[in-house]
């Protein structure tokens, strides 16, 4: 998406890259370059403090933007990933102390089972 600027709102590398395409000189600071590019625009009869520049979006920039992009997305998905492992181990553990428990509770259950039985047959000889 292309944004208008008027000479005095362009940036230093936007005026280094109008005086390029212009064939000009591209040393000096901000005013000197400014003031090549007025004089350019006055040569090619235009009024500078009216001309609007359309600046198109720089490649490179864009390149550079999707490429952080790119590398934080990247860098996401591999964090997501180290935290699905580490669930997914937590869950293996926790999986493995309930079966432990569970054998645990079973042998309890097995050996409560059985002193009961003992206890209901002693008291049935007792009764007989």
């Amino acid at each position: 998406m292309a944004s208008m600027k008027t000479l005095e709102q362009l940036l230093v590398k936007e005026l280094k890259r109008e005086l390029r395409e212009r064939g000009l000189t591209l040393g000096g600071n901000r005013d000197a370059l400014a003031t090549r590019l007025r004089q350019a625009l006055l040569d090619e009869d235009e009024d500078p403090d009216t001309y609007l520049f359309e600046l198109k979006p720089d490649v490179v920039e864009l390149m550079i933007a999707m490429q952080v992009q790119m590398n934080s997305g990247q860098k996401n998905i591999k964090e997501k990933d180290k935290m699905d492992s580490g669930i997914k181990t937590e869950l293996l553990t926790m999986n493995q102390r309930i079966q432990g428990m569970e054998e645990t509770i079973n042998q309890r259950i097995n050996t409560i089972d059985e002193q009961m039985k003992q206890r209901v047959d002693a008291v049935e000889k007792a009764i007989e």
